[in-house]
């Protein structure tokens, strides 16, 4: 384990339609771990990672449903899933190399989850374990040039 999920923004209202909606994830880690053959699903599709990434520790992986930057809020994306599916009505996501297990996070209804703000995990909560507790997670509360909260690529707002 290793490599948790670190910010999902699934409901944009900035950007076109569904466009802007993406997935971070970040190496909290100390070692170098390569994303070939992993999968990021949702209970509705699964996406896998492709060619092979690397994610040198402290970096991010920036996942979006739309890689063109004209409709997804201006976002430069390491990799798009060219909207397989939306993260709109799912309440979690998992993520597995091979039969492997990584990380998942299921936030539910009852998370709260702000319209146009990403969720976002807290900077102190950078572990496959912490990122579990719901209060480890809240909304973004940096205004992006799209208008959409979240600050993909950079590191997190602090959580209240």
């Amino acid at each position: 384990r290793g490599c948790p999920g670190h910010r999902v923004h699934g409901d944009p209202v900035a950007s076109y339609d569904h466009h802007g909606q993406y997935i971070e994830l970040f190496n909290g880690t100390s070692r170098v771990i390569s994303l070939a053959g992993w999968q990021l699903s949702t209970d509705a599709a699964g996406y896998w990672l492709e060619g092979s990434p690397v994610l040198s520790p402290g970096e991010r992986l920036l996942l979006c449903i739309d890689s063109d930057a004209l409709l997804n809020g201006g976002l430069s994306c390491d990799l798009s899933w060219d909207g397989a599916y939306e993260l709109a009505n799912p309440d979690g996501l998992l993520l597995t190399a091979g039969e492997t297990l990584v990380d998942e996070v299921h936030w539910a209804p009852l998370w709260g989850l702000v319209e146009g703000a990403s969720l976002s995990l807290d900077p102190e909560a950078h572990d496959h374990l912490l990122n579990d507790d719901r209060s480890a997670w809240c909304s973004a509360t940096t205004t992006m040039t799209s208008g959409d909260l979240g600050t993909p690529t950079t590191p997190n707002d602090p959580c209240p």
